[in-house]
């Protein structure tokens, strides 16, 4: 994606945009367009959620002319304002900016590679030296001054309990310790200030270039800034290459979605997005088969659903891994697992790698049949209303107290059953899941079908107008008629439809708050309570695609505004969350793994019909 100088011509078009860059081994760099931080997870080189470097405050000095090319903003003010020179921006997909400065022309890249961060700068077009001069930015506390201890070419910094190495390739490092004081997070509406160590000092002529690289660890030049640029982009390429069709946006998205996936020793994991860097099961596998399946990325995929397969027991998977301990909380986690499973024998009908994950989802169902949550008519109940996606505290109270039986969690358990059941005659393996299906398709239809409004009841209480019932009509198995899902569908689209997602409760509600607005505690209700889930979009187109199949051709009609989010707030990402009324403002993580993949895969499957090719072999038919 190219961004000239029309797009970041002024300082708020450039700071509201962003952009993350991930190793795959937990570091990132993620900065806005204009290299100004606005939010306290920003940083160039953060690991494990830390920022320990925030940025470089770069002077350039050619002749008589000296000028900052970096931007920073204290307290309302705008200084330096390097962003003036910037005369574009791509990411192809790593970053690569182009200043302008009187006759010259400035090149500079950014690469994360295995834990190392590397600034290259180029002078590529200039009739006379151009003298640069590098300050390294750390946060810190402007009370108690960060240490330093020299190296070759460089310096070592104390900073946040890590020890971060950085020098240059050519030039010379002098230390210069001071203070930047009153630095403003934008976003957060708080303030920063940053520590300099020193300068580092180089002399660039036409064609010649410097690197300077940044690590935890210690650190050489052995390996070219060049050489590992061409291995990135061969990567990169690499990946494009094994999607369904040639498409840029397509490319952009999955490159992007790529910085979810994390290396987990011999595994792959995917967390949950930037910046809340959880790995949870829920998130994973709603996003798993856009991530990685639809894009063609199926080794990964396996190494995904093994990573989780470690702690799988007979209470199924957990909520969360958190220092390799896990989490265990209700039944979703691992009925989404179940969905990402059969999405994956769509792709691939690899029936020997999932044999072993079939003996713990029979665990799982001896397990769940004894413990008093399946009702008599087969029916999941959940008395706990902290145990779905909605079941949020604040201040001691849920948002949406939600519990029972949730129509969302029972159709993903309908789905389940059904799956199983198909596994079962694949294995022939007697089982009791054939019985089940038909039992439960009743129930479902019995507790949740509003037969005059035309629409699925959220939980057997609840008669709000909510989103969850998309997941009846979307999963591969469902338990509603062509006729039913039909009438459910234009109740969605009518009252809960907007470009960016489906709306968590519809207008005509009472507590319907379709905006982040007010003071804390409203902006976070308004999250369950009528703003915007990019994910629930998928679902929703796919459940078109399945009830309404005329219609079909107009899902490209209603996907293409979306893709104008990719060029704003995070470059290539998808947020978290949108208002669910004007102006539609992206809120939360600024790339969330539920919303990248789930557009990606709503695009390959549903919009450009590139249907997995055993669908019909694991789903049904309505």
């Amino acid at each position: 994606m190219f961004f000239g100088k029309a797009k970041i011509n002024s300082f708020e078009k450039g700071v509201s945009r962003e952009w993350v860059l991930a190793d795959g081994k937990g570091g990132y760099a993620a900065l806005t367009l204009l290299g100004v931080p606005t939010r306290e997870s920003h940083g160039i080189f953060s690991l494990d959620g830390k920022s320990l470097l925030i940025k470089l405050e770069e002077r350039v000095k050619m002749g008589k002319k000296e000028c900052f090319l970096s931007t920073n903003r204290y307290s309302g003010v705008v200084y330096p304002d390097g962003y003036r020179y910037i005369i574009s921006v791509e990411f192809d997909p790593l970053p690569t900016y182009i200043f302008s400065v009187n006759e010259a022309l400035i090149g500079k890249r950014i690469l994360f590679h295995e834990d190392r961060l590397f600034i290259n700068y180029e002078l590529i077009s200039s009739i006379e030296p151009v003298q640069f001069e590098i300050f390294p930015l750390f946060p810190g506390d402007s009370e108690v001054s960060p240490s330093q201890h020299p190296i070759e070419a460089g310096t070592m910094v104390d900073v946040r309990d890590e020890r971060v190495l950085i020098r240059a390739n050519r030039g010379e490092y002098k230390p210069h310790p001071r203070w930047y004081e009153n630095v403003e997070y934008m976003e957060e509406g708080t303030k920063g200030a940053f520590w300099t160590p020193g300068l580092f000092s180089f002399s660039l002529e036409e064609g010649e270039e410097a690197t300077i690289e940044v690590s935890t660890k210690a650190i050489s030049f052995d390996e070219g800034f060049r050489r590992l640029w061409g291995m990135k982009q061969r990567f990169f390429a690499m990946l494009s290459d094994s999607l369904p069709k040639r498409d840029e946006m397509l490319s952009l998205l999955m490159s992007v979605g790529n910085a979810l996936l994390l290396d987990k020793g011999d595994y792959k994991t995917i967390i949950s997005g930037y910046f809340s860097l959880k790995e949870r099961a829920r998130e994973a596998f709603i996003s798993l088969p856009g991530l990685l399946l639809s894009t063609g990325r199926i080794d990964d995929a396996r190494l995904c659903f093994l990573r989780w397969l470690d702690f799988f027991d007979e209470r199924g998977i957990p909520y969360e891994i958190k220092n390799e301990e896990g989490i265990y909380k209700g039944v979703e986690a691992t009925l989404w697992y179940i969905y990402s499973l059969a999405k994956f024998l769509a792709y691939t009908n690899d029936l020997e790698f999932v044999r072993g994950a079939f003996e713990k989802m029979e665990a799982f169902f001896n397990y769940l049949m004894d413990s008093g949550k399946i009702d008599e008519d087969g029916l999941i109940v959940e008395e706990d209303p902290a145990n779905n996606w909605m079941g949020v505290e604040l201040n001691g109270e849920f948002i949406v107290e939600r519990k029972g039986k949730l129509v969302e969690i029972n159709a993903l358990w309908y789905n389940a059953i059904s799956f199983l059941s198909r596994l079962g005659e694949a294995y022939n393996v007697k089982h009791p899941y054939g019985k089940m299906v038909s039992l439960i398709r009743e129930s479902f239809m019995k507790n949740f079908w509003l037969e005059e409004e035309g629409y699925f009841k959220d939980t057997e209480e609840s008669l709000e107008l909510r989103p969850n019932q998309i997941l009846a009509l979307s999963l591969p198995f469902t338990p509603v008629s062509r006729k039913e899902g039909r009438r459910a569908l234009n109740a969605i689209w009518r009252h809960l439809y907007t470009t960016y997602g489906l709306r968590t409760l519809a207008p005509l509600e009472k507590k319907y708050k379709g905006r982040e607005e007010g003071d804390e505690n409203q902006r976070f209700k308004a999250r369950w309570r009528g703003m915007a889930w990019p994910w629930l979009l998928g679902h929703f187109f796919s459940a078109l695609r399945k009830f309404y199949t005329e219609k079909v051709s107009n899902l490209r009609v209603m996907w293409m505004p979306f893709s104008a989010h990719f060029e704003e707030g995070c470059v290539g990402g998808v947020a978290e969350v949108f208002d669910g009324s004007m102006p539609y403002d992206p809120h939360g993580d600024v790339i969330y793994a539920p919303s990248q993949g789930e557009v990606i895969r709503s695009f390959v499957e549903d919009v450009e019909r590139y249907t997995p090719p055993y669908e019909k072999e694991w789903s049904e038919a309505v």
